[in-house]
């Protein structure tokens, strides 16, 4: 067979042999692991763990034809996916982490460990070395402690006043009488909330808490801290990134408002927003203002926070390290695109318009990343 001539998805190795040789693989596993056949839990667990060896056989393999001429196009038919998302998935390779630390869960082969027959054990995804499972714990039904039951209280103040960014809270002393705790608990809780910047402490005689607001950029840093520690990488980051920008974008067109829509997104439709400025932090800043508007109009606060998270953690970590200005006439000409496909209306385009957006600009991540690409999300 010629490099002209490539097999569909239904070539010679497909259909019911393949199922065939799939479903020993499993058995051989399960045999390995001296895990029960007849358990399921340890069924999901042995496909799933010959899924992610298949996935970097896949990815070697996908890189070698890639070298020696296949195009990123055939690979695409081959996998069933875009030419884009072909090169996006496959053209990096694999590389270990930070000081030496091995691939993340689900990248290749595990050390050996004891046999754990629960079913929890098959369930939960093996971290990597260093890192944490994913996985439940008493977490749900466990009890507040102190400081969070003030750290609660005070949210429910804020929110039962209709207090508002700047706004004072009671002093230490009128805290302690209304919530009758310990001031150890009393500041703990408030550091809670410091912490996240949903208050501001302000020093001297006539300091005292203050409100602040609910920015995704303080819930991102704390989801940093448990995507570090569950091994999570770049390279995953820029997955969900993508999927969440395209999420919001259909979200923000299919409103109803059409009013909302269009005075939203006026900003961005006139002359003046493609003029960028050239300082690098007012750059980011013009740009998350864009982001920041579509999450918004998606009018779902579940989604605005939790999908915006995930932009607002990519920016911190790659767009500030890099220097995304190089890319500036493709980010103001793409903010363009989407600002009219949102005020018009078309939730399909604006979500193919923010999926290829937030792709390109993954990839261009990735590529300066190189190997670090790989690396953990650092808890900054």
């Amino acid at each position: 067979m010629t490099m002209n001539e490539v097999p569909g998805p239904g070539g010679p190795v497909a259909g019911g042999e393949t199922a065939s040789i799939a479903r020993a693989a499993v058995e051989d596993a399960l045999r390995a692991g001296g895990l029960e056949r007849d358990d399921p839990a340890a069924r999901v667990h042995a496909a799933a763990s010959l899924l992610a060896a298949l996935d970097d056989v896949l990815g070697e393999t996908v890189r070698d034809a890639n070298e020696e001429g296949l195009s990123w196009a055939d690979i695409g038919r081959l996998t069933g996916i875009t030419k884009q998302a072909a090169h996006a998935r496959f053209s990096a390779a694999r590389a270990p982490g930070r000081h030496g630390l091995p691939r993340p869960a689900g990248r290749g082969p595990a050390p050996a460990a004891p046999v754990d027959r629960s079913p929890a054990r098959h369930i939960a995804a093996a971290a990597p070395r260093g890192c944490l499972t994913i996985a439940p714990s008493d977490a749900v039904t466990r009890r507040l402690k102190a400081s969070e039951i003030v750290a609660r209280d005070v949210v429910h103040h804020i929110v039962t006043q209709g207090l508002s960014p700047g706004d004072g809270l009671p002093g230490e002393a009128a805290m302690l009488s209304l919530y009758g705790v310990s001031r150890e608990s009393l500041r703990e809780g408030l550091r809670l909330l410091e912490v996240q910047g949903l208050i501001t402490i302000r020093r001297g005689p006539r300091g005292g808490p203050v409100v602040g607001t609910v920015d995704p950029a303080n819930l991102g840093r704390i989801c940093t801290l448990y995507f570090h520690l569950a091994g999570a990488t770049y390279d995953e980051l820029f997955k969900a990134w993508v999927l969440c920008e395209a999420i919001l974008a259909e979200h923000a067109a299919r409103n109803p408002d059409s009013a909302a829509r269009a005075a939203a997104m006026a900003p961005y439709l006139a002359q003046s927003a493609h003029e960028a400025p050239a300082e690098l932090e007012q750059f980011v800043h013009t740009h998350t203002r864009f982001h920041a508007a579509v999450a918004a109009l998606a009018d779902n606060r579940v989604l605005e926070l939790i999908l915006q998270t995930t932009g607002k953690v990519v920016s911190r970590h790659a767009a500030v390290t890099e220097d995304p200005r190089e890319l500036r006439d493709m980010i103001a000409d793409d903010h363009l695109k989407l600002a009219k496909a949102i005020a018009a209306g078309h939730g399909n385009r604006a979500a193919a318009i923010a999926e290829e957006h937030s792709a390109v600009l993954a990839r261009y991540c990735r590529d300066h990343m190189g190997g670090r690409a790989h690396d953990y999300i650092e808890w900054e």
